[in-house]
């Protein structure tokens, strides 16, 4: 009788126990439909539309000649998006791809290069932060410049990471010989760089301007100005549409905190340019006034590296530079 009790308890037990399985598989199914619903609501139905499995084993094992297959044979999978925000352009950023894997994907998503996950990044960020090729970089600013500027959750711009990677790779490559493989990852390096100064600033479709008209239309790190400046010292000759030397250009350029640090670097590098002429026949002292500046930090330091300067008229005005301070607004004539 005992043995008969016994095992109409375990009968029960597990009638009981198979109930709440069936029970828990229901709440659990229910849930999850509730969860997959409420993600096709937010994020869209590209995040149900999973690629396989093997797609993410190709990244990891970098089979990029068949992830480009996968590519062109399933486009659609292309458009997945995980629940962190992030797309298959981030995932492949992370796995140094090639450059033809990368360009295809562009051209199937190209509104992957400025997808931002929930913290914020982009791809650029992912590419920057696990040691992508100086080619995929170029490639991905190339198709994206704003993307230079966009900042993740915590402040960072790709802008900030991709220069320094690039200056601290500068630095690392002054300290080495120049071997033929040397040379080429220098001009990677700088062809990065270009690429990221151009993003940042607005052409404006004068093609005559070079990186260092360039670098004083925005709020740049002066190791930036150092660099090119070592590497290109010839750069302080050449002119832009207007016949302007850069030290001119940062006359009439908006006066950013770093200005007059930038006019001092470019004065010391070749004072000389000061009297250089633009196509009116104007200096960049008499630009420098003439633009409102007056007789500030800018215009005191062009004149102080370049006494010679203060005795050439303004063609324009025809006054000379002393005469052309009196006449702004604001400033002390005994001065």
């Amino acid at each position: 009788k005992k043995s008969n009790k016994m095992m109409a308890q375990q009968t029960n037990l597990g009638k009981r126990e198979s109930s709440d399985t069936k029970l828990s598989f229901v709440v659990s199914s229910a849930k999850k439909n509730k969860f997959e619903r409420q993600l096709k609501l937010e994020i869209g139905p590209a995040l149900l539309n999973h690629p396989p499995d093997d797609i993410f084993s190709l990244c990891r094992v970098e089979n990029w000649p068949e992830f480009a297959k996968f590519c062109k044979d399933q486009p659609e999978g292309c458009l997945w998006i995980g629940p962190n925000g992030q797309t298959l352009l981030h995932y492949i950023c992370q796995n140094h791809p090639s450059v033809e894997c990368v360009r295809l994907f562009m051209n199937l998503c190209p509104g992957s290069l400025m997808k931002q996950d929930d913290d914020g990044c982009i791809p650029l960020h992912f590419a920057m932060t696990n040691g992508a090729s100086h080619e995929i970089l170029w490639l991905l600013i190339q198709n994206a410049p704003d993307s230079v500027k966009v900042e993740n959750k915590w402040g960072y711009r790709a802008w900030d990471w991709v220069w320094e990677r690039c200056h601290y790779e500068l630095v690392t490559l002054q300290s080495g010989t120049l071997t033929p493989s040397v040379m080429i990852w220098k001009r990677n390096v700088w062809k990065t760089i270009d690429a990221l100064v151009r993003a940042m600033v607005d052409e404006d479709n004068d093609s005559t301007r070079t990186l260092l008209h360039m670098l004083l239309d925005f709020d740049c790190p002066l190791s930036l100005a150092q660099a090119v400046l070592d590497e290109y010292p010839s750069m302080t000759r050449n002119r832009d549409k207007q016949g302007r030397v850069p030290v001119a250009y940062a006359a009439v350029s908006q006066e950013l905190p770093f200005s007059i640090l930038m006019i001092r670097m470019l004065i010391l590098n070749n004072h000389e340019a000061l009297f250089e002429q633009d196509i009116d026949g104007r200096i960049a002292l008499h630009s420098a006034i003439d633009s409102g500046k007056g007789w500030n930090l800018i215009a005191r330091s062009m004149a102080k590296s370049a006494p010679g300067t203060m005795q050439l008229r303004d063609p324009i005005t025809n006054l000379y530079p002393f005469m052309m301070i009196s006449t702004t607004n604001g400033v002390d004539i005994d001065e």
